[in-house]
């Protein structure tokens, strides 16, 4: 059944719906059928109960401003979901599906909330669009089971700001039973709010506002997982804040591309086989650029998989930290002449890399080699440092054959220095024949 308890409106009439401040059923005949068009206006809230499919095709949902919309079926199937003000979505007892698009408020300055309590999964197969920020949260603290979301749709046509807000624990507590509770994060348990894309646009197209170093905010450990497909964030009016912690997982023989600048208030953290691409710029703390790094916020840490870099200054004052079996990808051939010059530059922070095997070496790939082979003689570059951190950095690089090669250390005029892979060929590849 259907509660309300606002304004019900077919095309042909209107009906007031029973209750007053708390929702209560719509009578028999006032229950909308699969054939019901026009719209329904909810004033207080709205609430989809009793584990069933509801099938509306032809019928649209207001929700008032400060109203909510109670999502406790396992599939909602309506025209149209439309926020009038600073409503949200809200599932607590049961996962289902949304098949429907949903309208954002039209105000740029309010925030609409996706809730998603209770280990509960809300599956959303409509496009999402508006001018208001889109927060989706799972209030119940780490300790606690919390909410997945999976979105299906194109966002392009959100212009607001997406957040991924996870409850924070902040200090070690005790719950009513007694036991322990340790403040976050405590990684291992894996319990943090976690939201699953498979399109950089389920992110937002154009940002509207004015901060945008931070209209995609990821805060306290939130975790996104890669589906499906490759996915590329590289909307130019968009940046992602690190808020205290943020997690991608990208699985096996896929990628996550962030060409967008970073801002570093936290640990990056990547997990999975797959592999981590960035571009853009590396920030720190207030989004501005000449705001220096942080100890302990300024941590990048590959878990697993690879991490390939495609801009010079994507990890300018970060520490990154490779795990025992990850990957440093580079290409041989790079398109930015800065890459092709200095590799990764990191000279705002004195420890750039730390690297867990046992030889303290980062195991280096180098791609599209196919661009440089036939030359006699290239050079790669890896990454440029400070003077002083460059004796304490190892690479181990690939061999290809019939070159031989060396790591190279060259002084630039700035007094830092650019680590390099030098391959010289040791004798003809090809005899040509006619």
């Amino acid at each position: 059944m259907i509660k309300g308890n606002g304004s019900y409106k077919t095309a042909e009439s209107a009906f007031n719906a029973a209750g007053d401040d708390v929702a209560k059923y719509w009578s028999p005949a006032e229950v909308p059928t699969e054939e019901t068009s026009g719209m329904v206006y909810a004033e207080k809230s709205i609430t989809w109960t009793d584990n069933k499919t509801y099938s509306f095709p032809s019928l649209q949902f207001m929700i008032a401003p400060a109203a909510n919309a109670y999502m406790q079926c396992t599939q909602l199937t309506v025209e149209k979901i439309i926020f009038g003000g600073t409503g949200g979505l809200q599932t607590y007892s049961r996962s289902g599906t949304l098949n429907a698009p949903v309208e954002l408020s039209t105000n740029p300055s309010h925030t609409n909330t996706v809730s998603v309590y209770q280990k509960c999964t809300l599956t959303i197969n409509g496009n999402i669009s508006g001018s208001a920020n889109l927060k989706i949260t799972s209030p119940i603290p780490h300790h606690n089971p919390v909410g997945y979301t999976v979105l299906k749709g194109s966002n392009v046509d959100l212009h607001g700001a997406f957040m991924l807000t996870c409850a924070s624990q902040p200090e070690d507590t005790v719950n009513s039973s007694g036991t322990k509770i340790p403040k976050f994060p405590d990684l291992e348990k894996n319990m943090y709010l976690q939201l699953t894309v498979s399109r950089g646009d389920q992110f937002g197209g154009r940002y509207d506002g004015a901060d945008a170093w931070k209209s995609i905010h990821i805060n306290n450990y939130g975790r996104v997982n890669i589906a499906d497909a490759d996915v590329v964030i590289n909307e130019p009016t968009r940046g992602l804040f690190v808020d205290g912690g943020a997690q991608f997982n990208v699985p096996v023989n896929l990628s996550l591309t962030l060409d967008i600048p970073i801002t570093y208030g936290g640990e990056l953290l990547k997990n999975g086989a797959g592999a981590l691409v960035l571009g853009g710029e590396a920030r720190f703390i207030d989004g501005l650029a000449e705001t220096m790094p942080q100890e302990g916020a300024n941590v990048l840490t590959l878990a697993a998989g690879s991490l390939k870099v495609i801009s010079a200054n994507a990890l300018n004052g970060v520490m990154v930290k490779f795990e025992k079996g990850t990957l440093l990808r580079l290409d041989a051939a790079p398109a930015s002449s800065d890459m092709a010059a200095y590799g990764i530059v990191n000279t705002r922070w004195n420890v750039p890399f730390v690297c867990e095997e046992d030889d303290g070496a980062i195991r280096v790939q180098f791609e599209n080699i196919e661009a440089v082979e036939q030359l006699d003689r290239f050079t790669c570059a890896i990454c440029t440092v400070a003077a002083d951190v460059a004796p304490t950095l190892g690479f181990k690089v690939p061999r290809i054959r019939n070159f031989l090669c060396d790591i190279v250390r060259c002084e630039n005029a700035d007094g830092t220095v650019t680590i390099a892979a030098e391959y010289t060929r040791r004798g003809r590849l090809f005899i040509k024949m006619r």
